[in-house]
């Protein structure tokens, strides 16, 4: 949730406590936009009240309503030309391969390395000289 701007340390810790307000806030169902916006995370972005917003679904969920005018706002924002959203939608339904993970790991050999001194000496890194 942080911004890559100049804000202070307190304005960031108000951003979390506001998200953390949301999170403990029950029920979350009857949380209108308005409550939303004025009230309870006045400092947050749409983007990022929408982000919080998404991690609950179902009955104790936040209103689809609610979650369907941020998600519009968000459209109509990134779309304006001086839209300084840095934040994306992530799609978790698109497939990632293990293997291609697998492919992109570059294999490192250490056996040919010797640990510090200060590490051998140490009798908790014994297994070090094995």
């Amino acid at each position: 949730m942080c911004n890559f701007s100049t804000d202070s340390a307190s304005d960031e810790l108000q951003r979390v406590r506001q998200a953390v307000g949301f999170l403990v806030k029950e029920p979350k169902s009857k949380i209108t936009y308005d409550e939303f916006t004025t009230k309870l995370c006045p400092v947050l972005s749409i983007q990022q009240l929408h982000r919080v917003c998404t991690f609950y679904v179902g009955e104790n969920g936040v209103a689809p309503e609610v979650i369907s005018k941020f998600k519009v706002l968000m459209d109509e924002d990134a779309l304006s030309p001086d839209s300084d959203s840095y934040l994306v939608d992530d799609n978790s339904s698109t497939p990632f391969p293990v293997d291609e993970i697998s492919k992109s790991l570059n294999e490192k050999g250490f056996s040919d390395m010797k640990p510090p001194i200060e590490l051998l000496e140490n009798p908790e890194f014994q297994f070090l000289k094995e």
